[in-house]
Formats: C-alpha cells, structure tokens, sequence
C-alpha cells in the first residue's frame, strides 16, 4: 500500500525530530509508545525504559525498521505521520 519512498519520508521526519514518534512520558521521565505507534508491540525484545535509559522505545520508534512495520499495522496512523513529515520536510 505505502511505497518504499513514502517509508523513507517518515523514517527521515522521525530522524531529523521533525516528527516525534506518538507516546507518553511518564513521571520519571520516561518514554512509552501509544497503542498506535506500537505496531506489532515492537516493544518486545526492547529494553524497558529505565531512569538510566528512559528513551530507548522511542529510539527504536525512529528506526527505519519500526517506520516500516507501522506502515504494515496500523495504515491509517501512518497514513497521518506521512501527511505530517510531507509538510515539515523541506522539499
């Protein structure tokens, strides 16, 4: 359904921090997935977040891999974050 150059458009919004992957933090500063963004619970056999690595979802949430896998689980959330890096991306 999405091409490969629509992959790479997110993948890139995600890397430069155009786009930020969707989730939450929670009071220890530490970053969670939203049930949208956690496309075929990517999240297993990733560390959890801790207070001493309490970004390490989100890092993998910006990975080309994870971009291309939402794409797959969830079309109509993906079809918004590519919406979104199309307006932020220079062109």
């Amino acid at each position: 359904m999405f091409s490969k150059g629509d992959i790479q458009k997110v993948y890139e919004a995600r890397k430069l921090r155009l786009v930020h992957p969707d989730g939450r933090f929670d009071s220890g500063g530490r970053w969670y997935p939203s049930d949208s963004e956690n496309a075929d619970r990517f999240t297993l056999g990733i560390r959890s977040p801790s207070r001493s690595w309490p970004y390490s979802y989100m890092v993998a949430a910006r990975t080309r891999r994870h971009v291309a896998r939402l794409a797959e689980a969830n079309p109509e959330f993906f079809a918004r974050e590519l919406a979104l890096a199309k307006r932020v991306l220079p062109a």
